[in-house]
């Protein structure tokens, strides 16, 4: 014979925990959609094109027209590209090592700091007779 407890237990419902999905939704899925819409839409169609026009002369106006290779045969034998892509490689160095360093240096410093004053209150808690 089953007790009140077996009854009551067997006839309450399952709780969820609220805002969770039931085990094997894949509602959690949707959130993502949105941003691969926008990432589709503004970053990967606009990369696309880009590498489609760089194979075609186009004066903006009329319609492109392919030709091949001859827009990296022109850039790579222009001085000012090179010069260009020489300033671009030192600032991207610069930019990347020098911050990462300041951060390391600000990060070294204040983890010295808390141990010396970790180590401080140690000694003053001592000399206080405080556990």
């Amino acid at each position: 014979m089953a007790t009140d407890t077996d009854v009551l237990a067997r006839a309450a419902p399952q709780r969820q925990v609220m805002g969770s999905a039931p085990t094997g939704s894949r509602m959690h899925a949707l959130y993502v959609v949105p941003t691969l819409i926008f990432n589709f839409a503004i970053i990967l169609i606009p990369a696309l094109l880009t590498i489609a026009l760089a194979f075609c002369s186009w004066d903006g106006i009329s319609a492109p027209q392919f030709v091949g290779l001859a827009n990296f045969q022109t850039m790579f034998s222009d001085p000012v590209f090179w010069t260009a892509l020489t300033n671009n490689i030192i600032w991207t160095v610069i930019f990347l090592t020098i911050p990462i360093l300041m951060g390391l240096v600000a990060a070294t410093t204040l983890l010295s700091i808390a141990a010396y004053l970790s180590e401080w209150m140690r000694h003053m808690n001592d000399a206080m007779g405080k556990p």
